[in-house]
């Protein structure tokens, strides 16, 4: 099975690909009750390794909450109730790259930055990625050994932030019916999510200024935006009916202990960073395209068509033309979740009746249909600038079951 770069690696001896063994052979793994020895400061690690550092002085998350609510009952079964809520987290752990690829404008002789023949000193090629690594540049003799963008450094500078308000109204149970109905406006931002730790992958560019000072430290603000879990709109509904008969005698008896049930959940869509395709900026590092100025990413309704793409159909639902491809040395200026999916809603339902009859015997009959309306919900289209596949921008597939009935006869005793 090969690893990260490329090499196989054998289970049965791990460390037989690399130079020098394992490096920590040296250390004397203890027995109870005996200090442990480490390795010598002679002992080797593996050349072009992956490092990840882990300051000391870390600070654990750290969420304060607060809320503030108001219940008024009415009509003697009816309830209304508003809650504002918030929260603020500091101390998000993140991570960025300590030997990043550096990006070197115009031409170089041969020789420079490891180019066999003049030319561009940053090139499309593999060629001297390693040659233009931080490390490398700074001190060649000792960058050497490290491979460029595997040097991750983790802090805790990432915040995040949640305000919403939800109203309620509810009706307990009483003349056979009962209600929960609940709609909350909200907006969660963060600099970097919480369950992301170390996550090179959103990295925040850094100057190279920046980088070669004692105390290189990524601007969290750059990377701020909407969470992963933000849903500005969720509405949520659930309501029993349970029917009491009607009249007398047999029409009674045909009419009574019928009970239906219904859940009706909606929101919002999901943010969507859009991504840029290959490594235009010749960093190696994660990119980000160009916001294109006076062009509305978001189509209008009615220009959000279908077309045949391979052999399925898709829906046009982000404008493209909205974003260019971020050039040579440039992260790009789209921010994070600068986009929102297609919205959610679906309507879950059950029909049952009881059947009582003497010594505490019951049957009870009972139909479930879930996404009752059959409703075709969209998932999130790839927005990634540069792509070549004819689904950029578009919607391909749903997300969430088809309408599933099930049927269920239960006998008591």
């Amino acid at each position: 099975m090969p690893n990260r770069n490329g090499c196989a690696i054998n289970f049965a001896d791990p460390w037989s690909s690399t130079p020098g063994g394992d490096p920590l052979v040296a250390i004397n793994y203890p027995r109870q009750g005996e200090s442990v020895r480490l390795a010598p400061s002679t002992v080797t690690f593996p050349q072009q390794g992956g490092f990840v550092s882990m300051p000391v002085d870390l600070d654990p998350m750290q969420v304060t909450q607060w809320n503030l609510s108001y219940q008024r009952q009415f009509m003697t079964s009816m309830m209304f109730d508003v809650t504002y809520m918030g929260n603020r987290t500091i101390h998000i752990w993140s991570g960025y790259e300590e030997n990043p690829i550096v990006y070197i404008p115009g031409n170089c002789q041969a020789g420079q930055y490891a180019l066999t023949a003049a030319g561009p000193c940053s090139n499309t090629t593999t060629a001297n990625r390693q040659a233009r690594s931080l490390l490398t540049i700074l001190n060649p003799a000792a960058g050497q050994f490290y491979a460029a963008n595997t040097v991750a450094q983790l802090f805790d500078d990432a915040r995040g932030w949640y305000q919403g308000v939800r109203f309620g109204l509810t009706r307990r149970l009483a003349g056979g019916w009962s209600t929960s109905t609940n709609y909350t406006f909200s907006k969660c931002t963060n600099e970097g999510e919480p369950g992301g730790a170390g996550d090179i992958g959103n990295a925040y560019p850094i100057p190279i200024a920046d980088m070669t000072s004692s105390t290189p430290r990524p601007d969290t603000s750059t990377n701020k935006g909407p969470c992963v879990a933000d849903r500005r709109h969720n509405f949520n509904l659930s309501a029993v009916l349970i029917s009491s008969g009607f009249g007398s005698g047999w029409v009674k008896t045909l009419t009574k202990d019928w009970q239906t049930g219904i859940i009706w959940q909606a929101r919002s869509g999901s943010p969507i960073t859009p991504t840029a395709a290959g490594d235009t900026a010749l960093t190696g590092l994660p990119q980000r395209p160009i916001l294109v100025p006076g062009v509305d990413a978001n189509l209008p309704e009615d220009q959000r068509t279908w077309a045949t793409t391979g052999s399925a159909p898709s829906l046009a639902w982000f404008n493209m033309a909205a974003f260019a491809q971020n050039p040579a040395g440039v992260w790009g200026d789209t921010p994070k979740g600068y986009l929102f999916g297609p919205g959610f809603w679906n309507v879950d339902a059950s029909f049952s009746r009881n059947l009582n009859f003497s010594g505490n015997k019951r049957i009870e009959l009972r139909v479930e249909a879930f996404n009752l309306f059959n409703h075709s919900n969209w998932a999130n289209p790839t927005v990634q600038v540069g792509s070549t596949a004819l689904t950029n921008g578009r919607v391909t597939n749903t997300t969430g079951d088809p309408r599933i009935m099930q049927f269920a006869i239960k006998y008591g005793f």
